[in-house]
């Protein structure tokens, strides 16, 4: 995580479209670390997606990544 820059996630962003992959399998990975980093992206598409999600397992991460990124407030 220490080599990951927005720079990166926006390059592997316009490559792979990841932030608007309808797959949570990708979602539950790429949105956490777009979060971490706070690529600007990843908000609307985390506020969106958790909006619409029920399975805790898809959810936590989301949530988690907010909490150690020191976005608390946000994530409640």
């Amino acid at each position: 995580m220490d080599q990951v820059t927005i720079e990166l996630l926006s390059l592997i962003d316009a490559d792979y479209n990841t932030t608007a992959d309808p797959d949570p399998e990708v979602k539950q990975r790429w949105l956490p670390i777009g979060l971490t980093i706070q690529y600007e992206p990843s908000y609307d598409a985390a506020h969106t997606w958790v909006s619409s999600m029920g399975r805790c397992k898809y959810l936590t991460p989301i949530y988690s990544a907010l909490q150690n990124s020191g976005q608390h407030d946000l994530g409640v």
